[in-house]
Parts: C-alpha cells; structure tokens; sequence
C-alpha cells in the first residue's frame, strides 16, 4: 500500500502529526505523499517500520501513489540530460 493510502485510513491525524512521526517535515510529508518526492531507504525503512509493515520499502518501487501527477502532461518530446 502507497502511504497516501495508509493516511486516508485515519482522516483525524494532522499532517504535521505523520512528519514528526516519520522524522520529517511537514512539507516533505506532503511531497512524499503526492509523489513528487521520493525517499531515500532509510527513511522508506523508518516508514514500513511506524506503520507495521503497511507501507512496504517495495511500495515505493511500484509506480506513483493514487492521483499523483493529476496534473502532469505526459508528452512524447525527448530530453537529452
């Protein structure tokens, strides 16, 4: 499970009450949750750890959390690095 899914089990808890729980800000939380950041293993760790194995390091590895990049344009256009 995505841990934006695992939030959404417990709509009473803040967000700044999840980032102090994980060890990390609120707006990293935030990113976290919407996919627009990733985590390094430690914390994907700490995460699986405080949520008893609900939110699996391979969670992470599977694709984008539900409704993440809602409002990113796919495009065909290749970028060199």
């Amino acid at each position: 499970m995505h841990l934006k899914t695992y939030v959404k089990m417990f709509p009473d808890r803040k967000q700044a009450d999840w980032a102090r729980l994980f060890g990390i800000s609120r707006t990293h939380f935030i990113m976290l949750c919407d996919g627009r950041r990733n985590p390094r293993m430690a914390l994907m760790q700490k995460i699986s750890d405080k949520t008893g194995g609900a939110v699996p390091v391979q969670s992470w590895f599977r694709g984008p959390p539900p409704d993440a990049g809602a409002d990113v344009v796919e495009t065909d256009e290749h970028v060199e690095p």
